[in-house]
């Protein structure tokens, strides 16, 4: 029984919501245990994210919920007159890792799955698990949108997003501006989570070995095994394609921002100092 409205919260905050591509019938492809192993491993890496009760030095709370292969994220503060850029941004990021972490995880067994969804910022209301408000509206118009497995801000989430005071290197990485190619073959100049950063920090999973075989093997997930030696639906092809040309932006960012950082360190390391810290690999 629903409790007292003193029970329910009004809150500000942002929600993505995210499905897997192609998610219909994989049940008929796969072992039902293979599919549920990777979901579970997907909530269980997200709700990780919970632990952390500030993000960006603002006290939020994240919530997340799953359905099947939809995934719904929320980071939400005490509703307020006004909520400042920098509160916004810190919700906004907070909720692009929880996504970026679900498309990274996607990838690390079989069967692959590519995510797309949208990142919408507005009013909430919650009472328990539940929420809903103007938040929850927009990214529920928009989730299914993109002609890719892409997660992207809706239009005002981005505006909020670019207005903050400063961003670092980290979140020009996390967060890339691109074009977003949508299903009415349009495209929308906005903003796009960038997976390749949230593969980064899976070391305790069997991810791939560099950042290369991680956009190779989201792009392997359009192939699906009953269509091997045939060709694929043009719609499935163009989704495909359109998701390689956004991968390889994500890419380029990451490489550009990852050799900056690494001549910053060349220069205030010994080089046996230097020698050491590379060999972590090309992640």
């Amino acid at each position: 029984m629903m409790g007292t409205a003193d029970e329910i919260e009004t809150r500000f905050g942002a929600v993505a919501l995210l499905d897997a591509l192609g998610f219909k019938g994989i049940w008929k492809r796969f072992p039902p245990k293979q599919i549920l192993h990777t979901l579970a491993t997907i909530q269980r890496e997200v709700e990780g994210l919970k632990e952390e009760e500030s993000y960006m030095g603002v006290a939020l709370k994240l919530e997340a919920h799953f359905f099947s292969d939809t995934i719904a994220i929320s980071a939400s503060v005490p509703d307020g007159d006004q909520v400042d850029a920098d509160t916004c941004g810190a919700l906004l990021s907070r909720v692009a890792a929880g996504a970026g972490l679900a498309q990274a995880v996607a990838v690390c067994f079989e069967p692959l799955l590519a995510y797309r969804g949208c990142i919408a910022l507005g009013k909430l209301a919650t009472h328990g698990s539940f929420v809903i408000g103007e938040a929850v509206d927009e990214a529920a118009q928009y989730m299914e949108q993109a002609n890719a497995a892409v997660v992207w801000l809706s239009p005002q989430a981005a505006k909020r997003y670019v207005e903050q005071e400063s961003l670092g290197r980290g979140q020009q990485a996390a967060i890339v501006n691109y074009d977003v190619p949508l299903r009415n073959g349009s495209s929308l100049a906005t903003l796009a989570v960038n997976p390749i950063t949230q593969a980064r920090r899976l070391s305790n999973l069997p991810r791939p070995e560099n950042r290369r075989a991680f956009v190779d093997m989201i792009l392997a997930s359009f192939d699906a095994p009953e269509r091997v030696g045939t060709q694929p639906p043009v719609e499935v092809m163009v989704k495909k394609q359109n998701t390689a040309a956004f991968l390889n932006h994500a890419l380029h960012v990451v490489d550009a921002i990852i050799h900056f950082e690494v001549e910053q360190f060349r220069r205030a390391m010994s080089p046996e100092q230097f020698e050491e810290m590379m060999k972590g690999g090309d992640w």
